[in-house]
């Protein structure tokens, strides 16, 4: 009895599934590499193509733009943690999920739970989320693994001064950029920013060793870095500053990432192809595709740095 049950009811799943997939997809490019593939053995998370589907207008399907949101703004804070873009993946699409569960609630309030997690998961998420998200990043084995709140902002935390001395660096170079000068040596370089940041010791900075190690991991992404620092959120808090507590809240987040990417190309054209290594331009601006730049101003400074920084030695 018990086993034909099953078989009916595996009979009525397939009919189910059949008309599930019946509903139209929402249109990829070709040949459009899935995250997961990224993430593959072999893999290799590419910052462009993830820029090209953010700066697209066109709506993809569920949680798409939500994960690899998540993935790009992991890479610009660890480019080389695949650990740590995992993690933030894993949350988004752990978050996809959960706002689907919520929305099938509303959905109708007549339905049994069984009914409403079909909804979710099926009509709300749908196929397209299963297969190129939920699954290939291996279910709940992998989720329940990854993506814990108290895990991502561990792992951001270690980074945080790293990265705060960087910034107090390139705005510095941001001011030498945009000032008129009869000397070319009066330009920015990384050099003039580190004997400046170091003439005015502060407990949240790190040591010249560990500026540079800062600088060699993230140099290839200081443009993003810096223009993310520029953009602020409501209140106070920064778009970089709220991306290293530890979390990627899309609808709050993602409304700032063509002014985002805008910034990032400023950066390049106005502080990065001024500064005496060349390849750093080069390596920033391959992101960024066809964007135009928006400028924004340098920091304030007091006078004491601005006559350090008018001294300092390139």
């Amino acid at each position: 009895m018990g086993e034909q049950y099953n078989r009916k009811l595996l009979a009525a799943l397939s009919r189910a599934a059949d008309a599930i997939y019946e509903q139209p997809e929402v249109e990829r490019p070709e040949g459009e590499d899935l995250l997961a593939e990224m993430f593959a053995e072999g893999g290799e998370f590419d910052p462009r193509k993830a820029a090209t589907l953010l700066l697209d207008t066109q709506p993809s399907y569920y949680g798409h733009k939500e994960a690899m949101f998540a993935a790009f703004s992991t890479w610009v804070i660890a480019p080389g943690d695949e650990q740590m873009q995992l993690e933030f993946v894993a949350s988004s699409i752990k978050a996809s999920l959960r706002k689907a569960e919520q929305l099938a609630q509303e959905f109708d309030e007549n339905l049994s739970p069984v009914e409403a997690d079909l909804v979710a998961r099926y009509l709300i998420a749908g196929p397209q989320f299963i297969e190129n998200l939920y699954y290939p990043f291996t279910g709940m084995d992998l989720l329940s693994d990854y993506g814990a709140p108290e895990t991502t902002q561990t792992v951001v935390e270690g980074r945080e001064r790293r990265i705060y001395t960087l910034m107090r660096m390139m705005d510095l170079c941001h001011y030498w950029s945009c000032v008129d000068h009869d000397d070319p040596l009066f330009g920015p370089s990384v050099n003039r920013a580190v004997n400046v940041v170091e003439r005015f010791p502060d407990p949240d900075t790190v040591t010249r060793s560990g500026i540079y190690d800062a600088w060699a991991e993230l140099k290839s992404n200081i443009a993003l870095l810096y223009a993310a620092d520029s953009l602020e959120l409501d209140g106070d808090e920064s778009l970089l500053s709220s991306l290293m507590e530890g979390t990627v809240d899309f609808d709050r987040h993602y409304q700032l990432f063509h002014s985002w990417m805008r910034r990032a190309r400023y950066v390049c054209d106005t502080i990065l192809s001024k500064m005496p290594d060349r390849a750093l331009y080069t390596s920033n601006v391959s992101v960024l595709l066809d964007v135009e730049g928006e400028p924004f101003p340098h920091a304030d400074f007091s006078d004491a740095e601005l006559r350090e920084m008018q001294n300092a030695a390139i």
